[in-house]
């Protein structure tokens, strides 16, 4: 089956994609909690990326493996890290997710890095600086939205236990020198 590849948000779902050493989508090990890793920038969870061109590079392949799975992930309640995308989905919040949001932006108002974000090498700093909002983000919200520069648009799902999580797809992509319009899928 062959698909031409778009990020797409249909209401409250993203259409994800997330590299494995594996097509079998039950070896997926997530690690939940906040402690940091080497990659794991922003603690315990299931990384994706929005898009599968940044699913292509060979450092993602080398990294994490020559399979690339197609998810659909429900992201109504992720904490979005660029202020200017997370007003236009303020709506989707609880009532007490607007409050941590507010509280939030108090913590952070005078912080350019963390207001006006592009990750230009200010990842972890961001992340380091301000405990308290990590925990405000992990304690209210199902995962993280967020932009790196290596990555393109990404979502961190805490818990994919707790999320509305579905693997609908893999695709074998050893090679980083491919166009995302040819990439076979399988149905899962």
């Amino acid at each position: 089956m062959k698909t031409t590849l778009t990020e797409a948000i249909y209401g409250s779902l993203a259409t994800v994609f997330h590299r494995s050493k594996t097509a079998d989508k039950s070896s997926f090990k997530v690690f939940v909690g906040k402690k940091r890793t080497g990659v794991a920038i922003f603690g315990g969870g299931f990384y994706t990326t929005y898009d599968i061109e940044d699913q292509l590079k060979d450092r993602m392949i080398k990294n994490y493996g020559e399979y690339v799975f197609k998810i659909i992930v429900k992201v109504d309640h992720f904490f979005v890290l660029d202020k200017n995308a997370r007003q236009q989905v303020l709506g989707k919040y609880t009532p007490k997710q607007k409050e941590v949001v507010k509280k939030i932006e108090e913590l952070v108002s005078g912080d350019d890095d963390f207001n006006h974000w592009s990750d230009d090498g200010m990842l972890i700093y961001v992340v380091n600086k301000y405990p308290e909002v990590d925990d405000l983000i992990r304690e209210n919200f199902e995962g993280l939205i967020y932009t790196s520069k290596d990555d393109g648009r990404c979502a961190l799902i805490f818990n994919p236990g707790k999320t509305y999580t579905k693997v609908v797809a893999v695709a074998h992509v050893p090679d980083w020198n491919v166009n995302s319009k040819t990439v076979e899928w399988k149905k899962l």
